[in-house]
């Protein structure tokens, strides 16, 4: 029986810990995203039309085997990245949207390492697995009309320990 529920908590961590986030040359993530400066990373769905964008939905919080002796979960939740294409005669929308959504998964992998770290120095003990990276299929990228891309990834957390309130 899961003991506590943490799954918003860590969704927050990770919302600030991604927007705060400098590289030691003070730069920011992303920095190659169209409309970079427009970068929504929030937790919850945001409006249509706020891209680029990353959303950190709630996929699932679930028992860890063997939980009565322990304080923890195991908590699913899906980081959904939008990006965007410039618009131009001479610009491939489709390698442009593939290009910068390539980019930015990389970027993320590297920055939820980064992130787990962080959370042991919280004093919460986790392993983030990054389980599936999920295309949209191109439904966002057919016809000229619409320039923009969508990929899901699903972080596994496995986390012991409560946060404090």
């Amino acid at each position: 029986m899961l003991k506590d529920l943490q799954w918003y908590n860590i969704a927050c961590l990770l919302r600030d810990f991604i927007n705060t986030f400098r590289y030691t040359n003070g730069d920011r993530p992303f920095e190659y995203l169209v409309d970079r400066n427009d970068m929504k990373i929030k937790v919850g769905s945001g409006n249509t039309g706020e891209w680029p964008a990353i959303w950190i939905l709630f996929g699932s919080e679930e028992e860890v085997p063997k939980q009565d002796n322990i304080n923890g979960s195991i908590i699913y939740l899906w980081l959904d990245i939008y990006v965007k294409a410039e618009a131009g005669p001479d610009i491939d929308f489709t390698d442009n949207l593939y290009n910068q959504m390539f980019r930015a998964e990389k970027e993320l992998v590297k920055i939820l390492r980064w992130f787990n770290n962080d959370l042991h120095k919280r004093g919460i003990g986790s392993k983030l697995e990054i389980s599936h990276i999920l295309s949209d299929g191109d439904d966002t990228v057919s016809g000229n009309a619409l320039n923009i891309a969508l990929n899901r990834v699903v972080l596994r957390i496995e986390r012991y320990n409560a946060l404090k309130k």
